[in-house]
């Protein structure tokens, strides 16, 4: 799972589940394929830090600013040969 802060932007850290709140996302469909990823215990969005479109780049929480960073598409699964 992906551990999260209540703070207006945060970085995200993975974590072993331990049933709390802030271990809880809700995919929530934004229309045309993309959706916002928000977190159940601080209603924040999922978004890439500063936009970056770099390899590596830091997931965060923030509100809703409009930007591209906030919108995710999902991709059915690749099977493994």
């Amino acid at each position: 799972s992906i551990h999260s802060f209540p703070t207006r932007r945060s970085s995200d850290l993975q974590y072993q589940d331990n049933e709390s709140p802030d271990h809880l996302w809700r995919v929530v469909s934004q229309g045309g394929g993309e959706f916002f990823i928000k977190n159940k215990n601080s209603g924040l969005i999922a978004g890439v830090d500063g936009e970056s479109t770099a390899n590596s780049a830091n997931v965060v929480q923030s509100e809703d600013t409009g930007t591209p960073d906030h919108l995710w598409s999902i991709l059915p699964a690749v099977p493994v040969s």
